[in-house]
């Protein structure tokens, strides 16, 4: 199971600019790396299963059920 396969996409990016804002603000205002790291491996993963969805046409069903 993916990580974030469960979430709506309209979840998914509302989280994706979520994190996307604490990563620019630890970047800009400082950060522990740890923190920086773990938040853009975040993103890498929310933006991989956004590509998953549109690639495979589930963007809207993330259980794949209509498919």
């Amino acid at each position: 199971m993916r990580p974030f396969e469960v979430l709506e996409t309209a979840d998914l990016v509302k989280v994706l600019g979520e994190y996307t804002a604490r990563y620019t603000k630890m970047l800009t205002e400082g950060g522990k790396e740890k923190d920086i790291i773990n938040c853009k491996e975040t993103i890498r993963a929310l933006i991989t299963e956004i590509e998953v969805r549109k690639r495979s046409g589930t963007a809207d069903d993330p259980s794949g059920k209509n498919r």
